[in-house]
């Protein structure tokens, strides 16, 4: 039976921050002729995307700077509580990535998350696998971050 959002786990506290997706298919690794091993922070209602993930959401990461393809980007490993369909919630360490070059007035993302360790097991999962669940992404007040993978829309898609 798949996980609901509301059994997200191991994060404590209040949520002050929500986002969340349905994933698509590049998301989860499911395409064949792209796989990028990340999923993409877009847009969502009320947010500006371009510095939203790096200056609200992720406000509080310790930023590294770096460069992509020749551009001026910023890396934050970011500890988060992640829960996956059938599997225990993890603590895991999955890097965030803002480039604000990525824009180039396509409306493109600007900030994504390395799935890192879970890459293989998204590209793995049988069939279309999570293609069309939902990535609840959460900031909670004692300083945690949860992440969790489910079939279900949350009832509040945004919070903040």
């Amino acid at each position: 039976m798949p996980a609901t959002f509301e059994e997200a786990g191991a994060a404590t506290g209040q949520i002050v921050l929500r986002w969340s997706k349905k994933l698509s298919r590049s998301d989860v690794n499911k395409n064949a002729q792209n796989i990028r091993n990340l999923m993409s922070l877009t847009k969502a209602r009320l947010i500006d995307d371009l510095d939203f993930f790096r200056n609200v959401f992720f406000s509080d990461a310790a930023w590294r700077r770096t460069t992509i393809s020749g551009h001026a980007a910023e890396i934050a490993d970011v500890e988060l509580n992640v829960k996956v369909p059938s599997k225990r919630t993890r603590l895991l360490t999955l890097q965030v990535v803002h480039a604000p070059h990525r824009e180039a007035g396509q409306h493109n993302y600007h900030t994504s998350i390395r799935w890192g360790p879970l890459a293989g097991e998204l590209r793995n999962a049988r069939g279309d696998g999570y293609t069309g669940f939902w990535a609840v992404l959460e900031k909670h007040d004692t300083g945690e971050y949860s992440l969790t993978v489910a079939a279900d829309e949350p009832s509040r898609r945004f919070i903040g």
